[in-house]
């Protein structure tokens, strides 16, 4: 459709999740605007993820009897998004019973393998399901149902390039010109000569070309003796597969013995009937997924992740007529969305003591915070990724709306005026690095897995959050006129009124920088760090604009000449269409405003070491020695904080 770019910016990737498991959840740019400006809506009801303004709702296509995207210039009736509207409207049941079942088999057998793999994987979808609809009570109430069920196993193909097998033994010969690096400072130097058992220096290469002597290079022969490789590295060696093919000479590792497997059921049921109070009518939808993909964090097989969902939506309303010439719709939506997306599955297990890892509070170790999810820690190379998956993301979402519209026609003029109000509730529980992630690139010895093999991380990061209770209200109000000035000319023209507040943290677990201010409510803060309840921050830290008004005015004409040019130029009567419109459009706030302060302090803490650390340890820097300090657990502020009950305790310094 012209004006609909199918592309995204990537901006909001990592935020969105995709309904049904799978589904594009309609990030897309409408007109140039953001994809997080779009509007959807289902029989009317608004179906926004309100983290990343994508669709949370999407019904099996064989239930939809409408479907229509608005992308510029719409009427007054419509807001709170300035990008596209888009609208789906499911069928209803008839005074005859008509159904369908349907069942579409994909499979692998006339598919080509990827060109750079030698191994084709397997692929099965089933997408099946059934519509039934009739009438209930005949001219009087009835009834739609829909179900569609999908189970998809998809192979996913890895050719990750992996170190040889000689190199997982310590024998880097075959990665020597790699190995360029100097000893970074005067204590790693003391810590490898305890473990080699002869003298480092400070500034010493790890390897020179055709260094046999240890007086020479740290690595005669680019061998990393068994005593200097890292405890934690030896435990975590069998988790590297050797290589099993090569690609362009270098040694990969490609098997195609894991699937991504998908199971979805969704389903609606939709009840309309008519009474002595209007045409009432109900429709509830529900959509039940997990997937389970073992490459979504790790490129490695092992550590697989399983994402689970349930989307379910409740749509009430009543349509009443008042007379020949006005109808008024009146209608109640809930919607609610729960997602759990990357809990960890492989890899979960084994402590990360019998790792080899230091662990406990009063260390210098790890702490993990969420033990549930202990296991082979998030570890990043330059080519690949192995470990639990280090960012879990538990997530609910409830919006209540109510709209109510009012139509009458009197003579050439088409009135329509209205409200639109919801309230919106994202809860969100983040595990990001909760146990520990560490990231190797070959910044001590030239080659990553070398830095590996010795235990000489380049960074460690760890997480600690406390929930996020996100809220948002929407306010609108809006009247319009449709005149049909002459039969070949319509002028539509409105007003709308357009309130969307900043979102809030349900116990002001937010922060901002106000450059010079004192915190009243952590007395003890940094300067300029202020909190909702200190003087001038409100609950939203943005303030509201209550001054949103919208002025639209559109016109549709349709020329017409008898002869001449213009009759070639415009064709006959109603041959030609001329539209041209103007309007002011305001947009909502995703929460990804807020989802991005999670854990900051005094509500968490997101630890990246300030120097390349130990391994086992590490909260100790590498080259000097020099302690850090242990940074958790975070005890985060009581949720009654505020300037007339402040908390002028926080351990600041632990930030």
């Amino acid at each position: 459709q012209p004006g609909v770019a199918p592309e995204t910016s990537g901006e909001y990737q990592s935020s969105i999740i995709s309904p049904s498991g799978s589904l594009n959840a309609g990030s897309l740019s409408v007109s140039g605007q953001r994809e997080t400006a779009n509007g959807f809506m289902v029989n009317g009801g608004n179906v926004n993820e309100g983290v990343s303004q994508t669709t949370s709702i999407v019904p099996s296509l064989d239930s939809i009897e409408e479907f229509r995207i608005i992308t510029n210039n719409f009427e007054a009736e419509y807001g709170n998004y300035s990008g596209g509207q888009v609208n789906a409207i499911t069928k209803s049941g008839t005074n005859e019973f008509h159904g369908e079942a349907f069942e579409f088999l994909r499979n692998d057998a006339l598919d080509a393998r990827n060109f750079f793999s030698s191994i084709r994987g397997a692929f099965k979808q089933n997408q099946f399901g059934s519509t039934f609809g009739g009438p209930v009570v005949r001219k009087k109430v009835f009834f739609f149902v829909d179900y569609q069920g999908t189970r998809q196993t998809q192979s996913q193909v890895a050719d990750v390039p992996v170190p040889s097998s000689a190199d997982l033994t310590g024998n880097l010969a075959d990665s020597a010109s790699a190995l360029t690096g100097t000893v970074n400072g005067a204590a790693w130097a003391n810590t490898l000569s305890s473990e080699l058992g002869y003298p480092v220096a400070n500034g010493e290469n790890y390897y020179v070309p055709g260094c046999t002597d240890p007086t020479v290079c740290v690595f005669p022969n680019a061998i990393v003796p068994s005593s200097a490789i890292s405890t934690p590295s030896t435990a975590l060696l069998k988790y590297i597969p050797p290589p099993n093919t090569s690609i362009g000479g270098l040694p990969y590792f490609e098997t195609s013995a894991y699937n991504n497997v998908l199971r979805d059921d969704k389903g609606g049921i939709r009840v309309d009937g008519s009474s002595r109070f209007g045409m009432l009518s109900a429709y509830y939808f529900l959509d039940d997924y997990t997937q389970e993909c073992p490459y979504c964090d790790s490129s490695l097989p092992g550590f697989g992740v399983q994402n689970i969902g349930r989307a379910q939506m409740v749509n009430l309303s009543d349509t009443t007529t008042q007379g020949p010439t006005a109808v008024n719709e009146l209608r109640l939506h809930y919607v609610r969305n729960a997602n759990f997306v990357g809990q960890p599955v492989g890899g979960v297990g084994p402590s990360l003591s019998s790792l080899g890892f230091v662990t406990g509070a009063n260390t210098l170790g790890i702490v993990p915070l969420a033990p549930q999810y202990s296991g082979v820690p998030n570890t990043t190379f330059n080519n690949f990724t192995l470990g639990v998956n280090a960012n879990p993301l538990e997530q609910y979402n409830n919006t209540y709306q109510v709209l109510d519209n009012y139509s009458k026609v009197v003579g050439t003029h088409s009135i329509k005026f209205g409200g639109n109000f919801h309230y919106d509730q994202i809860t969100q529980h983040t595990f990001g690095a909760n146990n520990g992630s560490f990231a190797f690139d070959g910044s001590e010895t030239g080659l990553d897995f070398a830095d590996f093999l010795i235990g000489a991380p380049v960074s460690y990061q760890q997480g600690q959050q406390a929930p996020l209770h996100s809220r948002n209200r929407y306010y609108g109000l809006y009247a319009q006129d449709s005149w049909r000035v002459a039969s070949a000319l319509t002028l539509n023209y409105g007003l709308r009124w357009d309130v969307s507040t900043s979102w809030w943290e349900e116990n002001n677990q937010l922060e901002t920088i106000i450059p010079g201010e004192q915190s009243k409510v952590f007395p003890g803060a940094p300067t300029g760090w202020v909190f909702p309840g200190d003087p001038n921050v409100p609950s939203t830290l943005a303030p509201t604009h209550y001054n949103n008004f919208a002025p639209r005015i559109g016109l549709a004409y349709s020329p017409s000449a008898d002869g001449g040019i213009l009759r070639r130029l415009f064709g006959g009567s109603g041959q030609t269409s001329i539209r041209a419109g103007y309007g002011f459009f305001y947009t909502a706030i995703e929460d990804l405003t807020d989802a991005l302060e999670v854990g900051d302090p005094p509500y968490g803490l997101y630890y990246s070491s300030p120097n390349p650390p130990l391994f086992a340890t590490p909260f100790v820097d590498r080259a000097t020695g020099n302690v850090e300090g242990q940074r958790f657990p975070v005890v985060f502020p009581p949720a009654n904080v505020a300037a007339s009950n402040p908390v002028p305790n926080v351990n600041w310094p632990q930030y």
